[in-house]
């Protein structure tokens, strides 16, 4: 696992430097997040990107920005249909340009989560693999097992993502 992380690091320097050199609250651009990912599961290969993503999702919620939001959640007893609900929140915070996330439909072991005008940067596979990921690691992070997501790209990007509670 190390010498895979040197390898990433090595083979992706120059995406990972802007995002280092960046402030807390600097926009970076969802292009380089898309050419990370797609680097990242060229080297690294799909299972271990999205247990990547899901390590990365899991660590930001217990970060400053979403750990009010998950301690609420969880403190109140609400599961992961509702943490699936507040990603468009999350989504506006950090993209700007990047189109619309909308979950349209929550219920205790499923979502369908939509995006909407995304650009072309958002649509690629790797990165939808990477989104269908977070979601699963929203899940796990509100006690969601055994979880699932996946996503259909038709005119709009639709996002089913299942769990037991």
């Amino acid at each position: 696992m190390l010498a895979q992380a040197e390898a990433i690091r090595r083979e992706c320097r120059a995406l990972i430097e802007p995002v280092e050199a960046a402030l807390r609250v600097s926009w970076l651009p969802l292009e380089l997040n898309s050419a990370l990912i797609a680097r990242v599961e060229e080297i690294s290969g799909r299972e271990a990107t999205r247990s990547w993503v899901h390590a990365s999702l899991l660590r930001s919620m217990k970060g400053t920005l979403l750990k009010p939001v998950v301690d609420g959640l969880t403190r109140l007893g609400l599961g992961p249909q509702h943490g699936l609900r507040r990603c468009s929140y999350g989504w506006n915070l950090l993209y700007k340009n990047a189109g619309h996330l909308e979950c349209t439909h929550a219920e205790i072991g499923k979502a369908t989560l939509v995006m909407v005008d995304a650009p072309a940067e958002a649509t690629t596979e790797s990165y939808l693999r990477a989104l269908a990921s977070a979601f699963e690691g929203v899940a796990i992070g509100l006690g969601g097992q055994h979880v699932e997501a996946d996503f259909v790209q038709g005119e709009h990007i639709s996002f089913s993502v299942r769990w037991a509670s």
